[in-house]
């Protein structure tokens, strides 16, 4: 599956510094978020974190699996809706990476 997030990506030309990254990846086990959501757990091999990542569209929802199931069941089911269709249209520009170009990013942002 592709997971993606924001990520900084300096010295692009005529594009947004801050877009979307993704790489491809083995996921896992597909686990219940709520409120018919679900998701993936992944592991940074760098830093050793954890990523969420959205089951629909592979964007990376939080850091902490229990975090993100108390945030779903507090949202609103319009607001999640509204999210679901912008990570669709940022789905579509994701600049897709090598695994290891991908995590060194983001190990690079995380500190």
């Amino acid at each position: 599956m592709i997971v993606w997030t924001l990520g900084y990506r300096p010295f692009i030309m005529g594009g947004d510094v801050n877009g979307p990254i993704g790489v491809e990846l083995d996921v896992g086990e597909k686990l219940e978020l709520g409120k018919g959501y679900y998701g993936y757990v992944v592991v940074s091999p760098i830093t050793g974190l954890t990523h969420v990542a959205e089951a629909e569209t592979g964007a990376f929802v939080g850091t902490d699996l229990n975090t993100v199931r108390t945030d779903v069941e507090e949202a609103d089911a319009d607001v999640m809706t509204h999210q679901i269709e912008l990570a669709r249209a940022q789905q579509k520009k994701v600049t897709m990476l090598s695994p290891d170009k991908f995590w060194q990013l983001l190990a690079r942002a995380e500190d």
